[in-house]
């Protein structure tokens, strides 16, 4: 699955789409895979097309994996999915206001 590349991710279904759907999971690999560079590619063509983007962020562990890069990552998102108990269970605030829209 980390094996898509960014040149595999067609512009016209982007465009076409009513939401671009991830999960955080997509960005969590191993150096080298290229799944992260194809979900960036994904994210740069529905900003493209004003297609809004929705993240799942999955548990708190992937967002403390690297909480600087993900404040940046989150900027490009619209809106952002989660359950309340990781939101507000969290002591970081990042991870808090990501879910719970602190």
């Amino acid at each position: 699955m980390n094996k898509l590349r960014p040149e595999s991710i067609p512009e016209a279904v982007i465009a076409g789409a009513s939401a671009l759907v991830l999960t955080s999971y997509l960005v969590r690999c191993k150096p080298g895979e290229p799944m992260p560079d194809a979900t960036m590619k994904a994210i740069e063509y529905a900003k493209k097309h004003d297609v809004p983007v929705v993240l799942t962020l999955g548990t708190k562990y992937v967002i403390a994996d690297n909480p600087a890069w993900w404040q940046e990552f989150l900027a490009g998102a619209c809106l952002y999915s989660g359950n309340e108990r990781r939101g507000r269970g969290s002591a970081d605030r990042l991870c808090r206001s990501a879910v719970s829209g602190e």
